[in-house]
């Protein structure tokens, strides 16, 4: 669900062809989204899952029985963690970003919906209009008639499964594998906010792969396993105190090998560092005129008024 202009919007996206039905929403009660969703699935069919968020619409009664009537399985997304339904965030903002720019330009929106449709994915070569009705629908731009009656796109599942396979490639460069939590144990639930703190809980259910439901107090909250951390392992405020109220360890001084380096040139003295200059200088006397071999070194002038012999 958005809003653009004052009005609201709901999405519904298709996993397989990434085609996207939007509706305006009178309100924003379960009422209302039951009556849009029932309007799409009796165009398209009663799907076998609807993956939505933890809003109110959709975690109320009214809409759970209304699953249970129409007999599909509803699976909601972990709280606070908007990755766990990213096909459907992905489609508000690209709809959304869709109709702010037709409403900037003056132009009518549900156009700018229907060529969205009808242009073609990267590296799949069909638009999701051709992936879900195997055809290319009437738009304002020219078309050939000969690209009009309906085909069925080859390839398009393997090119489709190839793409994910390498989003998922290079999404898992850089994430974690966090190993599974275990009915029972003792669990801190990372707080939302910078400024809350850690609670302790302890796990009671497994909802699905990475998202859990635990019990802290008399509260019950329901996370992704990012969120919680074993007890075992301290939180990082506890790391912090824990470090600054431990004693300092005896420190040794023990040689450790050193990359050799190429030799650099010496610093020249910088204008405002007079007293490091001073110090460097104050370790070896110098006399004002010290004769080499072949030049003479003397100090600089701006130290003509310090005594370099103590």
């Amino acid at each position: 669900m958005f809003t653009v202009s004052g009005n609201n919007y709901i999405t519904i996206v298709d996993y397989f062809s990434d085609f996207v039905e939007v509706s305006e929403l009178e309100d924003t009660t379960s009422h209302a989204v039951i009556q849009v969703l029932k309007e799409q699935f009796s165009r398209h069919g009663i799907p076998d899952t609807v993956v939505s968020d933890n809003g109110p619409q959709f975690s109320s009664q009214e809409f759970h029985e209304f699953s249970l009537t129409w007999e599909f399985n509803h699976v909601t997304s972990s709280p606070h963690h908007p990755k766990s339904n990213g096909k459907a965030e992905s489609s508000v903002k690209a709809v959304k970003q869709l109709f702010k720019k037709a409403e900037q330009d003056g132009k009518d929106p549900w156009l700018a919906l229907l060529d969205y449709r009808n242009t073609p994915t990267e590296g799949i070569n069909a638009s999701p209009a051709q992936r879900l009705m195997s055809l290319r629908t009437h738009t304002l731009l020219p078309t050939a008639s000969s690209l009009l009656p309906p085909e069925v796109c080859t390839h398009s599942t393997d090119k489709l499964e190839l793409k994910r396979q390498k989003a998922k490639f290079y999404h898992d460069r850089h994430a974690k594998q966090l190993p599974e939590l275990e009915i029972g144990q003792e669990v801190r639930i990372q707080p939302i906010r910078k400024i809350q703190t850690w609670k302790e809980a302890t796990c009671v259910e497994k909802l699905s792969d990475r998202s859990y439901v635990v019990k802290s107090g008399n509260e019950v909250f329901r996370r992704n396993r990012q969120f919680l951390r074993p007890a075992a392992e301290p939180s990082t405020t506890e790391k912090q105190s824990t470090k600054a109220d431990s004693p300092e360890p005896e420190v040794t001084h023990k040689e450790k090998p050193q990359v050799p380096q190429s030799p650099s040139k010496p610093a020249s003295p910088k204008q405002g560092s007079v007293k490091g200059t001073v110090a460097t200088e104050t370790q070896v006397p110098v006399s004002a005129s010290q004769k080499t071999r072949t030049r003479s070194i003397r100090l600089p002038s701006r130290f003509k008024d310090f005594d370099m012999k103590r």
